[in-house]
Parts: structure tokens; sequence; C-alpha cells
């Protein structure tokens, strides 16, 4: 994922932190309002697609989420972020949609293993 990348790279340049922290703290506030919010579908009803196909941007906030807290370069500046990424997934277990679930049962795994592991601290 590109912002995962952007991201680890900025790390990896990143001798101090500060800017890595930053950084990461204003992409994961963003992405969680994106994830949290959703979109109103009732503006997608009128499309002639199956809302399979629909592109759900709390999805791909969800899975972006899902890929910044798999990367170990970054879990100083993100382990503050686990209780909010661990609601925004079990918050996807509530769509009537496909793809929410999907994504949600995804998204889950990361946040339940960073909470046991930080929770030993």
């Amino acid at each position: 994922m590109v912002v995962t990348a952007i991201l680890t790279n900025v790390a990896k340049l990143d001798s101090v932190g500060k800017v890595t922290k930053e950084l990461v703290d204003d992409v994961v506030e963003q992405l969680a309002v994106i994830a949290k919010n959703g979109y109103q579908y009732s503006s997608l009803e009128s499309l002639n697609e199956e809302p399979s196909r629909w592109d759900l941007p709390e999805v791909h906030a969800a899975n972006t989420l899902r890929a910044i807290f798999n990367e170990s370069s970054l879990s100083n500046a993100t382990y503050k972020y686990i209780e909010t990424g661990f609601i925004i997934a079990i918050a996807g277990f509530r769509s009537q949609m496909y793809s929410p679930l999907k994504s949600a049962s995804h998204v889950v795994t990361p946040f339940a293993i960073a909470a046991s592991c930080c929770s030993s601290h």
C-alpha cells in the first residue's frame, strides 16, 4: 500500500522519530475519520451496479489502517491508536454490506494482536 510505504520510508529517514510520529498522527487520524463516517449509501443505490462492486472509502481507509498497524517499523508511532483501530474494525461487523464485513474480518486481527502485545507493558 502506498501510504504505508511512504510512512515506512519517512521512518527510515527520520532518525529522531518526531516527523514520523507527527505524520503518522495526521494520517491515522484522517483515515479514522473516513473509516468511522463511511459513505452515504443512498447516493449509490441509484447506480446500476451490484453493491458488492461499489468502491467504498471506509473499506479502503480500514485496510490502510490495517497495513499501517502491520508495519513493525511504525509500531512506536501507532501504539496509541490501537483502541481507535480496534473500535473501527469491530464497527465494520455491523455493516449490512459484504465489503465492510470482509474488511472488518481482516482488519480486526492486527489490532487484537497489537492490543495483546501492548497490554503486558
